[in-house]
């Protein structure tokens, strides 16, 4: 019965691989791949947000939590996302419509491009923290005084760092030319998902190529004007309610504690399991999958509790 399902499964996939009138694009090569995903999951939260987080929560002992979550859910999550892109080759809303239903709402190398940010984590919290107890020890403070957060960190203390070295202005320029290709990489990703979403959502109106680069262009111009109000003078407020709420914590929690649980128990993990056979010709390993179904809806659920409670109590 389960491979009757399956089968009808990949047939209507089929069916509906693309909007009509304009055929899905596919990557030329893996390599195309493999440096889009990097680009998009290496972004500013690696270069300023880490680096304090692991100082302001401990220092070696933020590791510990972190790794937890890295294996856990970070990984198993990755891997689940990729996957069902790839064997849909649709956009999220699309993707989850046909998964399951209910969850259509928020919609081979996984492993290697989760370590290869992680690890960019840790380069850059080493990097960060040798040049700013640098700063504190010429300065004659403690580190506290110089370690800020958030932009503060890439728009303060980094361009005084770079002040401090030989040849500031050519550290400076590749300082201010690597932020901008790290924004810029991680929005490629972001903003063609959006569209993607649109366009798949409503073939009949955006499936003609031309319609699809209007909707891109209304998109990035929305985009910039939304922008424009972080650099106003009020604007870092804006920005830190962004930065705090609206692409982390919670939000991010809630989200994996759906996704976990609609394949773990609704779509059916095996189900997806013998999917990912059908693309690389074996099944994962399976911690993946018990991930899916426990640990992941488990621990996102008690720290989705943990920050609630903490809330509480700073109210």
């Amino acid at each position: 019965m389960e491979s009757i399902q399956s089968n009808t499964w990949n047939d209507r996939t089929k069916a509906e691989a693309a909007p009509k009138g304009q055929p899905r694009e596919q990557w030329s090569r893996k390599m195309e791949f493999i440096l889009a995903t990097a680009g998009n999951l290496i972004g500013l939260g690696n270069i300023w947000r880490f680096p304090y987080r692991c100082y302001k929560n401990g220092g070696g002992v933020f590791l510990v939590p972190y790794m937890l979550f890295f294996c856990t859910c970070g990984i198993p999550l990755f891997f689940l996302e990729t996957s069902l892109g790839q064997y849909t080759r649709q956009g999220g809303m699309i993707c989850w419509r046909k998964v399951c239903p209910l969850f259509e709402e928020f919609g081979g190398d996984c492993i290697y491009l989760c370590l290869l940010n992680g690890l960019t984590s840790f380069v850059a919290g080493f990097a960060i923290f040798s040049v700013l107890g640098f700063m504190a020890k010429e300065q004659g403070v403690d580190i506290s005084m110089v370690a800020e957060s958030g932009p503060g960190l890439a728009f303060i203390a980094y361009p005084s760092a770079v002040a401090l070295m030989p040849l500031p202005q050519l550290w400076a320029i590749c300082f201010f030319a690597m932020i901008i290709f790290i924004g810029l990489d991680s929005e490629f990703v972001n903003i063609e998902a959006l569209v993607t979403n649109t366009a798949d959502a409503f073939p009949s109106v955006f499936g003609n190529k031309c319609r699809r680069k209007l909707l891109l262009l209304a998109v990035c111009v929305a985009s910039f004007f939304a922008g424009l109000v972080m650099v106003t003078e009020g604007g870092l407020y804006v920005f830190q309610l962004f930065d705090h709420y609206a692409c982390s914590g919670m939000t991010l929690l809630f989200f994996a504690i759906l996704e976990s649980i609609c394949i773990g128990w609704f779509y059916g993990a095996d189900r997806l399991y013998d999917n990912i056979k059908d693309m690389i010709g074996y099944r994962p390993w399976p911690f993946m999958k018990y991930c899916w179904q426990y640990l992941t809806p488990a621990i996102c659920t008690k720290k989705t509790q943990l920050q609630y409670w903490l809330l509480a109590i700073l109210q």
